[in-house]
Order: structure tokens, then C-alpha cells, then sequence
């Protein structure tokens, strides 16, 4: 597994800011009569797989676990258009998110290639 950037310990500020916008997003979310928390993380979990993200992935798969998800519905996810399980709300929000992610996608760094912060390799 290639070692990747510990941003706790470079910006925690940031990491910091992070959290407390989960935190606020996952309460509007729980407040939500359209779109609710376990939609959220379904949406999360697929932007992950999109990124391409193992850590993001494995904590989503296991958010949504913890939240009542199915097993079926996550391994599913990568599919899907062609999988039966997903309302059409559901559909949409996935729908909605599918393809914002590519421009990351697409400036993704080759992995042996190290970032710099301030002129000091970080990675």
C-alpha cells in the first residue's frame, strides 16, 4: 500500500474545519425529510470509489454499515445504474454526484511521485 499524506499532522486546522462541516452536514441530513443520512453516506461512499480513495472507502462502507446499510446495497454501489436495490431518490443523488468527481480524478498525482509542502517532501 503506498504510505499517503498524514494531513492531520500538516494542516490541522483544516482537518479541524473538516470535521465540524461533517458534523453540521450530517445533521441537516438527519433533519431532512427528502434526503436522508444513509443517502448521504451512499452518495460519500460512491465518491470515494470514484476517487479511488481505500481509506475513504473502507470508512464509508463501514459508516453505512453501522447505519443499517446492507451488504448487498454497498458492493453494489460501483453498478449502480444496472443494480435493482436503489430507490429513485436515491438514484438521483447518485446520479447527481457521478461525475463531479472526474476533474480530481483526472489531476491525480502518479503515486511515486512525492507532494512538497514549503519546499519539504511530505509524502
Amino acid at each position: 500500500m503506498t504510505k499517503r499524506i498524514d494531513y492531520a499532522a500538516i494542516s490541522p486546522e483544516a482537518i479541524k474545519i473538516l470535521h465540524q462541516q461533517e458534523a453540521y452536514l450530517r445533521h441537516q441530513f438527519q433533519q431532512s425529510d427528502t434526503v436522508p443520512v444513509r443517502t448521504w453516506e451512499l452518495v460519500k461512499l460512491r465518491v470515494s470509489q470514484i476517487n479511488q480513495c481505500a481509506f475513504c472507502i473502507d470508512m464509508h462502507s463501514k459508516d453505512a454499515l453501522s447505519m443499517g446499510e446492507t451488504a448487498e446495497r454497498i458492493y453494489g454501489l460501483s453498478a449502480w445504474r444496472d443494480m435493482p436495490m436503489y430507490s429513485d431518490a436515491e438514484r438521483a443523488a447518485l446520479a447527481g454526484r457521478n461525475e463531479s468527481p472526474r476533474a480530481s480524478r483526472l489531476m491525480r498525482r502518479p503515486t511515486n511521485t512525492p507532494w512538497m509542502v514549503s519546499g519539504r517532501k511530505v509524502w
